[in-house]
């Protein structure tokens, strides 16, 4: 649902990573020249992120669709 994300002017981190979704802090690789391209990190417990496992092709879409809008996806959701 469009309610579930706002705007993120800056959705790309420090790191290179992108963020998907918060709470729990999702993010992608969407750099296509680096060796983890594609992969989803998560926010660990001493706030390192940490790869989960790789994404889907059509959960990278997503990813893709919501870095270029700028929007994360807000709330409590199953990770993606």
């Amino acid at each position: 649902m469009k309610n579930d994300y706002y705007f993120e002017p800056r959705n790309v981190l420090p790191n290179g990573l992108t963020l998907l979704q918060v709470n729990p802090d999702c993010a992608v690789q969407l750099e296509p020249s680096a060796r983890d391209y594609g992969w989803l990190y998560i926010r660990g417990a001493d706030n390192q992120w940490v790869t989960h496992r790789k994404l889907s092709a059509g959960e990278l879409e997503a990813a893709w669709d919501q870095a270029s809008d700028c929007n994360v996806l807000q709330g409590t959701k199953t990770r993606i």
